[in-house]
């Protein structure tokens, strides 16, 4: 970090290729609900992700960035909500008959996964009906 640039280091899933994949992830509506119980307003994804293709400082590089996020972007959302839905079946049928903190936690996450689940598909169904730039 320096004082004109951040660097983000995604030390889960080290590889050479493009970003636009880490930032789907990082946008996900399943993600930042999950983690922060927050929904992003779609000006708000907007915002970023032209401030982010503005810091890039290469109007080339910017472009490529605009077409494989357009492509690429939504698919980290559609395998969130895939985990999403796996994670109901380990918590119902591994939590449900046991006793303690972590049991009890899992089931609660649960439980907000299946009352948030219809609005993030809609979300996420959303985003793979929106336009190649």
């Amino acid at each position: 970090m320096g004082p004109k640039r951040a660097y983000l280091v995604d030390w889960e899933w080290a590889e050479i290729g493009s970003p636009a994949g880490d930032l789907g992830h990082f946008l996900s509506p399943v993600t930042i609900c999950r983690r922060q119980g927050y929904r992003m307003p779609a000006t708000d994804r907007q915002f970023f992700l032209e401030a982010y293709y503005a810091a890039l400082g290469d109007a080339a590089l910017a472009k490529t960035m605009r077409l494989h996020f357009a492509a690429f972007g939504a698919f980290p959302a559609l395998r969130s909500l895939c985990w999403t839905a796996g994670y109901w079946v380990t918590a119902n049928r591994w939590y449900a008959e046991h006793d303690g903190a972590s049991a009890t936690e899992r089931q609660r996450r649960w439980q907000d996964s299946r009352q948030r689940f219809p609005q993030l598909w809609a979300e996420v169904m959303a985003l793979l009906e929106e336009p190649l730039p």
